[in-house]
């Protein structure tokens, strides 16, 4: 399992300096980096600046318009990246319905994103989990999906939500190649203590192929002394 960073932790000190948080991620000695976004910087200027740090994208936080609406666009950039998984970062699924409309917008362009090697994914907050006819949201997204788009699955939303989040972990290591984890305990994002690292021993065996730190205070990232 490889360890990377949410980029958008960092987004003020990434206005400042791009380059140079990556030069530091790469020197705290993360794998790889999830993009929230590219400050003027183009995918081949970033690509180059990754193989040269020898990070990885793990992932792009892509908003949901490029993915639905400029698709080609995204397909390139994220190739150039050399990214497998482009993830929607939010939408607002009130309701069933909701989730099965965006299901329809993911099923629409699922194929174009695979016949170029990507993958298309999801990233929760906690709203997902409200519950309809007994059914988590972002569990009939995935239904809807035919299970066709991963999920990433941010740990500190779902425990706020009161879900049972290691065994949700494995009830969809299927489709749960990435996972999100924040210094917070599920109530409190400045208790500095990443709870799910500390369940670990109820999640041995499980396949996730990367962990993505958010939220992380990287003068001393806590939840990467706790592996």
């Amino acid at each position: 399992m490889k360890l990377s960073i949410q980029l958008y932790s960092l987004r003020a000190e990434s206005e400042k300096d791009f380059v140079g948080v990556l030069e530091y991620v790469a020197k705290l000695g993360f794998q790889g980096v999830e993009f929230a976004g590219y400050y003027g910087l183009s995918a081949e200027e970033i690509r180059a600046h990754l193989d040269r740090l020898g990070l990885v994208c793990s992932s792009t936080h892509t908003p949901a318009p490029d993915v639905f609406e400029k698709t080609e666009e995204t397909i390139a950039i994220n190739k150039t990246l050399g990214c497998k998984y482009v993830i929607v970062p939010w939408y607002e699924i009130p309701d069933a319905a909701a989730a099965a409309s965006l299901a329809e917008k993911f099923l629409a362009v699922k194929e174009k994103f695979a016949e170029n090697g990507l993958v298309l994914g999801y990233h929760n907050h906690g709203a997902e989990f409200n519950k309809e006819n007994d059914t988590y949201l972002l569990d009939t997204l995935m239904a809807k999906t035919n299970r066709e788009i991963v999920m990433e699955l941010d740990t500190y939303w779902s425990a706020q939500a009161g879900v049972n989040t290691p065994q949700y972990m494995l009830d969809h290591q299927g489709i749960l190649p990435l996972i999100h984890l924040k210094d917070g305990d599920g109530e409190n994002l400045t208790s500095k203590r990443c709870w799910i690292l500390q369940k670990r021993q109820e999640l041995t065996g499980s396949l996730w192929k990367m962990m993505i730190l958010s939220q992380t205070v990287l003068k001393m990232p806590s939840a990467v002394w706790r592996i």
